[in-house]
């Protein structure tokens, strides 16, 4: 969600795995919060046991997080990404 004169809005933000080191891959709009994405990961990271995502997942795939700028405000962005349409097979 993101803070806007008129209110709030829902934000889209893209997440794509691909093969990769491991590293966290942070595009767009995200206004000095890069530790709010890296939050995500990490909860996400803690759920893999519940959706059988191997634990050398992480380590063999990049994990690019982009907010678009057409759709952020000038405001940063407030509280944590929802990270669960990320662990799908």
């Amino acid at each position: 969600m993101a803070y806007t004169e008129q209110g709030g809005d829902v934000l889209t933000i893209e997440v794509a795995a691909v093969p990769g080191r491991g590293e966290l891959l942070l595009t767009g709009r995200l206004g000095g919060h890069e530790g709010v994405a890296q939050a995500a990961l990490s909860y996400v990271r803690a759920l893999a046991p519940q959706y059988n995502i191997p634990a050398e997942y992480f380590s063999k795939h990049d994990i690019h997080i982009h907010v678009p700028a057409a759709r952020c405000p000038r405001r940063p962005l407030g509280g944590l990404p929802s990270p669960q349409p990320w662990p799908r097979r």
